[in-house]
C-alpha cells in the first residue's frame, strides 16, 4: 500500500517523467513517451498483472454499445481506436506493436431472430458503413443465424506486453512513499526518486494513493466480473458477442490458444455467485446460447477480474480515459484496453524533456494469463 510520509531526500536519483503502473495504461504511456524522445521511467513490481492479462484482447469500435439501435457516447469515444491500434500493429503507428500477436482480425456479432427489426436496420445503415457487415454464419452454427463481422481485431495480451516490456527503462520496484507536491517517491528497497512529473497508472493499486493522501475526486469504483475460461477437443474458435434484444452482450467469447475465455453477461452475472455456484450455471447457460457446439465434454474454470476505473453515478462504465491531475501527480484510468492511445494522448503534453537516467534495479517478470499459467 502506498503511503505518504516524510522521507530523506538526501541522494534521490532525478527523474523528469515516472510512470506507475505495469498495465496496458501505464506501458503504453512510456512506449509513447520513449518514441516521442521524452525521459521516462515506469516502475512496478509486474507487468500485466490484472485487467490487463486478464482481459479479452479485444480492441472495440463501439459497435457492441450501439446494440439499443443508436449510437452512444461510448460507441463515438472509442471508434478512432481499432485504426490506431492496427497501424500500431502493423509497424506504422504511433508505437511499433508488428511483434504482437493477432488472435483474429474480426470480431462477430451472432444473434438469431429475437433482435429487434430496429437494431437490425442500424447495423446495416450509413451510420456503421465500414465497422459492421454482414456474413455467411460460420459452419458450426445454424445458417440460418444472423452474424455480423465487426472491425475489431482481438489481440494475444500476453504477447502485447512482452512487446511493451522490450523498451527500456522499465524497472522492478514497489511503491512505499508518495508526495505529490514535491515530487517525491521512495520505493520498498529504499530507492529514492524525485519526479518533475509523476503519472499514477496502477489500475486498483490507484486506490491506495486516493486514501492515503485524501484527495478526494478522482474516487475509485470497482466493477468485477467473473470469467469463465473453457478447455477442450471440440472447441472451435470463437471471437464473438452473442446478443439478444437487450443492450450488452449475453456473452463475448474470444479464444486463445485452445481456451475459450468468457465475458459480457455470463461474467457480469456471475460476480455476485460463488465459483461453485458459477461453474454449475454458467456453462449450462452458454450451452443454450450456442446450441449447436457440444459443450458436454468441456473443462470450466472460473477467473476473477476486478474492473477498475474513476467512480461515476449508479457506477455506470465510463465512456472514455480518465485522468486528474493535482501537483506533480497525475491519477489516470483507460478505463478500456482499447482507449489506452487515448489516454496518453491526455497524459503525454504534461511531460517534461530532460535527461533519461538509468537506475540500478531489475526488470520487472511478467505475469500470467489464465490460458498460459506458466508463462
Amino acid at each position: 500500500m502506498v503511503a505518504f510520509e516524510p522521507m530523506d531526500s538526501a541522494h534521490p536519483i532525478s527523474l523528469p517523467n515516472l510512470i506507475i503502473g505495469g498495465g496496458i495504461a501505464g506501458l503504453w504511456c512510456h512506449a509513447r513517451a520513449r518514441a516521442a524522445g521524452l525521459p521516462s521511467v515506469l516502475i512496478a513490481p509486474t507487468l500485466g498483472a490484472g485487467q490487463t492479462l486478464l482481459s479479452q484482447g479485444i480492441i472495440h469500435g463501439g459497435t457492441k454499445y450501439a446494440l439499443n439501435g443508436a449510437l452512444t457516447g461510448a460507441s463515438e469515444a472509442i471508434k478512432a481506436m481499432p485504426q490506431r491500434w492496427l497501424d500500431a500493429l502493423a509497424g506504422t503507428g504511433e508505437i511499433d506493436l508488428s511483434d504482437v500477436h493477432i488472435a483474429s482480425p474480426h470480431q462477430l456479432m451472432i444473434h438469431n431472430d429475437s433482435l429487434g427489426g430496429r437494431v437490425t436496420q442500424f447495423f446495416a445503415s450509413k451510420a456503421l458503413r465500414g465497422r459492421v457487415a454482414s456474413i455467411p454464419a460460420p459452419d458450426f452454427l445454424p445458417q440460418q443465424t444472423r452474424v455480423y463481422q465487426l472491425s475489431e481485431p482481438v489481440i494475444d495480451t500476453h504477447s502485447l506486453v512482452e512487446s511493451l516490456a522490450r523498451r527500456e527503462g522499465i524497472y522492478a520496484g514497489t511503491v512505499a512513499h508518495l508526495n505529490p507536491q514535491t515530487g517525491s517517491v521512495q520505493l520498498a528497497d529504499g530507492t529514492q526518486l524525485q519526479a518533475q512529473r509523476i503519472v499514477l497508472a496502477a489500475g486498483a493499486g490507484n486506490q491506495a494513493v486516493l486514501d492515503a493522501r485524501h484527495l478526494g475526486p478522482p474516487a475509485m469504483q470497482r466493477r468485477p466480473l467473473q470469467m469463465l475460461v473453457g478447455s477442450g477437443a471440440n472447441l472451435p474458435p470463437l471471437w464473438a458477442h452473442i446478443v439478444g434484444t437487450g443492450s450488452k452482450p449475453l456473452a463475448t467469447i474470444t479464444t486463445h490458444q485452445g481456451y475459450w475465455y468468457v465475458g459480457g453477461g455470463i461474467a457480469e452475472d456471475g460476480a455476485g455467485q460463488s465459483e461453485e455456484a458459477f461453474l454449475a450455471s454458467a456453462p449450462t447457460h452458454l450451452q443454450r446460447l450456442l446450441p449447436s457446439i457440444d459443450l458436454s465434454q468441456i473443462q470450466w474454470q472460473s477467473v476473477c477480474v476486478d474492473r477498475a476505473e474513476p467512480a461515476t453515478a449508479n457506477k455506470a462504465r465510463p465512456d472514455n480515459p480518465f485522468v486528474a491531475h493535482q501537483d506533480r501527480l497525475s491519477v489516470a484510468w483507460p478505463t478500456k484496453l482499447a482507449l489506452a492511445p487515448a489516454l496518453a494522448d491526455e497524459l503525454l503534453p504534461n511531460f517534461t524533456s530532460g535527461e533519461q537516467p538509468e537506475l540500478d534495479l531489475p526488470a520487472p517478470t511478467i505475469a500470467s494469463t489464465p490460458w498460459n499459467p506458466n508463462a
